[in-house]
This record gives structure tokens, sequence and C-alpha cells, in this order.
């Protein structure tokens, strides 16, 4: 497994140069890149194809991946025409990535509420076959679309569901560390319910009370080659220093999980 920062809050301020920077300095071996957020890296859709070609030759110069593209894009719509906007914004995300090289987009199910007056299979199934549509865009390509557990598909069996009923070799599951996952301190009910589905996982506070260490054990186990990206939500002190703790607590952390 590798160590990837998500530029959600920590590094938002960055330039593209800046965070090649900082993570080569500290062992990220990727960037998730955070768009639609008005952010200084560059990875946005209306980069041009001259400007994604050197988005692409600087990470390939610094020795970093792109390992995701953060998107907000949410696939449970009730009204149609969002959901069809929705799900052709995230195919063109997937063209950015395949651009500049980026192993995966990651999408949302939380547009619209599932309501008590809703059924949730029919909620998974509307949601399923959203991805699938945008994971068969991206058929040919290495570019991975993947469900983040997130709100209210944080459910396992929700976020299970779509992925299953999506049925395509591109669409996967962003395993993204909540707490709710949790029974009787664990996670491993949760984990092995979804682990074959696992391409890419959004990690948070590391000194927060999660049982980090057990995750990376159940990864290491089933032979995870994905990235473990870096959602850090922090907005004061030298974001440097953050990143060069949290790359070595990740790495004592994996080391503590795998015995090494």
């Amino acid at each position: 497994m590798k160590l990837s920062i998500d530029t959600w809050v920590i590094c938002a301020e960055w330039p593209l140069e800046k965070l090649i920077e900082v993570c080569r300095a500290n062992g990220y071996a990727g960037v998730e890149f955070r768009a639609e957020s008005e952010q200084r890296h560059g990875v946005e859709l209306e980069a041009t194809p001259a400007q994604r070609r050197d988005i692409r030759r600087k990470l390939e110069d610094g020795y970093l991946e792109a390992s995701c593209i953060s998107t907000s894009q949410c696939l449970h719509q009730l009204d149609e025409a969002k959901r069809r906007a929705n799900i052709d914004r995230a195919k063109k995300y997937v063209d950015l990535a395949a651009d500049i090289d980026c192993l995966a987009i990651r999408v949302f199910g939380d547009g619209d509420k599932i309501g008590p007056d809703m059924d949730s299979g029919d909620a998974i199934l509307s949601t399923a076959e959203a991805l699938r549509e945008v994971a068969e865009h991206a058929e040919g390509s290495p570019v991975t679309v993947a469900f983040e557990m997130h709100g209210q598909f944080n459910l396992w069996k929700y976020a299970l569901g779509v992925v299953e009923q999506a049925d395509h070799p591109n669409a996967a599951i962003n395993y993204n560390c909540d707490r709710r996952d949790l029974v009787a301190g664990s996670i491993r009910e949760t984990y092995s319910r979804v682990r074959d589905h696992i391409e890419h996982v959004h990690l948070h506070d590391l000194e927060a009370d999660y049982p980090y260490v057990e995750l990376f054990g159940f990864l290491q186990e089933d032979g995870y080659e994905g990235y473990c990206s870096l959602e850090v939500d922090y907005r004061g002190g030298d974001p440097e220093k953050v990143m060069a703790l949290y790359g070595e607590l990740w790495r004592a952390q994996v080391a503590l999980a795998t015995g090494l």
C-alpha cells in the first residue's frame, strides 16, 4: 500500500510545484486532487490539453502519481436532469484523469436524501445504474470510478449494493474510515463485507480513536497495492509539519500492523 495526500484542506492553497516538493520531502507517493473547490493545483475540467500535459509531466518528473481526482458528483438524484448532468460531468472527470495518468476519480451517492417513503433498494439500483454508466465511459482506461462510503451511503449494505449492481471492472469502493463502521470497537464486520471491492482508501486524523492499525493489517492481508489517501481537516499552524508528522505516523502504524 502507498501513501497519498488529499488536497481537501491541508494543502488547498499550494500550487502543484509546492505539492510535489512537500510530498517528495515527506515520503508521499501520490496526490489526490480535490476538484471543484477553487484550489491552486490546476487539476480541473477547465485545464487545456497543454495544461493537462504539463500537469502529467510535472508529476512524472517528481516521481509521483495522481492517485485520485476527488469530485463532488453525487449519483443519487431523483431529478433526471440533475442526474444526467452529474453523470455527464463525472465522465468528463474520467477523461481528465486519463489525460494526467490519474488512477481514479471519486464520486458520491449523496444527492437526494433516501427518505422514509423511498425504498432503499430503488435508490441503490438507480445509483448503481449511474455508476455503471460512468464506469463504462472509463472502460479501456486505467481509471477507476471509486464510489465513496459516505453520508447516507456509508452503510456497507448500501455502498456494496451500488458497486455490485453496477457490476463493472472500472467501478469500486472508496473505503472512508468512518467511526460508524465500528462494531465493538473493530472494523472487522464492516470491512469483511466490502474488502473485495476496495480500490481506494480515505484516512483522516491518524491520532484519533480509530483502529487504523487494524485496517492496515487487513489491507496487508489482502495484498492491497492501492493508495491510503490522507484527507485531513487541518486549518491552523504549519501544514508542512503536519504532513511530515502524519507521514511518519502512517509508516509506524503500517509497520506495527505488519509486524515489521
